[in-house]
């Protein structure tokens, strides 16, 4: 059985450096509170009023004014007396904070290792050059690590966009930033069809990826029959599809996050959301140990294999113990006639019969066992496969095959 609930206490981090950004605290602290945390708890360097309103909306328990890798680590152990540990800590943040977020994973849950912000647009020539270049400014001036990157099948709709850049930077208020990361990381690659497009979308597995293309619409096309556009991109933090989806509106309100992978990390995770504060508990109940016995001899025998004679013992006194045979049952019967396996077997049948209280002396090809007060047993010595034959066809009573035994207890 598997129980999903939310961590108790939730530590949200909110970058304070060149920007405030109250839309982490939102996005973070609101996403954990709707998860059920019990506690959640707010850091952020230097909060100023916006910071700590943001951090009132979201109805977190607390705040403290540290950043960087010591507020991690405060999140993460906790401060005595002041800051409980918390069991899961998210956030985006610069190196020194995913740093220390990847210091703690293991201790806490974190929900991802985030670098500097992407921003991808696929366009061909039906695309805006305004839009398209403002919303590679957007993230662009984040920070100078920043990486815009546009994909266009039209080196002619490039050379656009190119010019929006540079004529949207000469009246940019954050151009000091937003120039570094378009000359130093930035990059249009053109290609030789919007499908080769994709593939290089995939490839990348961008933080934010724009859509602006004819086909973006879903619309039947000989391209891309009856199938989205939207349905070939595999990588993404989040995906926006159209002219109309601006990334901005996914930072600042539409969602679903802002708190996205980065660095080709899209191949393997989301973005924060509320399965990001949840945990998955199994719990085992056997209230039948005798309908179990088939799971304790197959663990035993698994334990065996991998040398874990302790792991196998725990299960195999688990194994129902058989009940010595009383001489008032037998007394009531017909001769009981066994057979049991010669050859390797043997001994291993023999340790069951020990196990049961019964020690039987073999003596000869047919035999009686000499067992004090069971007079009327009568054992015969037979291959295996001939055992599983005359117990079938009423020659025997019981017969033995190894560990695998079947006893035909109807007959007592």
């Amino acid at each position: 059985m598997q129980d999903v609930s939310a961590v108790e206490c939730a530590g949200c981090y909110a970058p304070g450096g060149r920007y405030p950004l109250p839309s982490s605290v939102i996005m973070t602290a609101v996403t954990a509170r709707v998860a059920g945390c019990a506690q959640v708890w707010v850091a952020s360097p230097k909060p100023s009023p916006v910071i700590l309103a943001a951090a009132y909306i979201a109805d977190a328990d607390g705040l403290i004014g540290v950043g960087g890798a010591q507020a991690i680590a405060a999140l993460a152990y906790g401060v005595e007396g002041v800051v409980p540990q918390c069991n899961a800590v998210v956030g985006p943040g610069n190196k020194f904070v995913t740093a220390a977020k990847a210091l703690v994973s293991g201790i806490v849950a974190i929900d991802m290792l985030a670098g500097p912000s992407e921003c991808l647009v696929l366009a061909d020539d039906s695309a805006n050059a305004q839009i398209v270049a403002a919303d590679l400014l957007a993230q662009a001036e984040h920070d100078v690590d920043a990486v815009p990157i546009l994909v266009t099948d039209s080196e002619e709709f490039a050379r656009q966009v190119d010019a929006e850049l540079n004529k949207q930077l000469s009246v940019l208020k954050t151009a000091d930033v937003a120039r570094v990361s378009v000359s130093s990381n930035g990059m249009a690659v053109v290609v030789s069809s919007i499908d080769q497009g994709v593939d290089i979308c995939n490839l990348l597995a961008p933080e934010h990826l724009e859509v602006h293309v004819k086909e973006s619409t879903g619309s039947s096309s000989a391209l891309w029959g009856q199938s989205l556009l939207s349905e070939r991109f595999t990588n993404y933090g989040c995906l926006f599809i159209g002219s109309g989806s601006a990334e901005v509106i996914g930072d600042y309100g539409a969602g679903p996050n802002h708190t996205l992978p980065t660095s080709g990390a899209a191949r393997s995770f989301g973005g924060l959301s509320v399965f990001s504060f949840l945990r998955i508990r199994t719990r085992l109940t056997i209230d039948n140990e005798q309908k179990a016995s088939i799971l304790y001899r197959d663990a035993a025998q698994m334990a065996e294999m991998e040398g874990l004679y302790g792991h196998a013992a725990a299960a195999r006194c688990r194994l129902s113990i058989p009940t010595p045979l009383s001489p008032s049952i037998l007394a009531q019967k017909e001769p009981l006639r066994l057979a049991l396996p010669k050859g390797r077997m043997m001994e291993q049948v023999l340790k069951l019969f020990k196990d049961a209280g019964i020690a039987v002396q073999l003596d000869g090809r047919v035999l009686r066992a000499s067992i004090a007060n069971f007079p009327n047993i009568d054992i015969k010595l037979l291959n295996p496969r001939n055992v599983v034959e005359m117990v079938g066809n009423g020659a025997r009573d019981v017969g033995f095959v190894g560990l695998a035994s079947f006893f035909f207890v109807a007959l007592f």
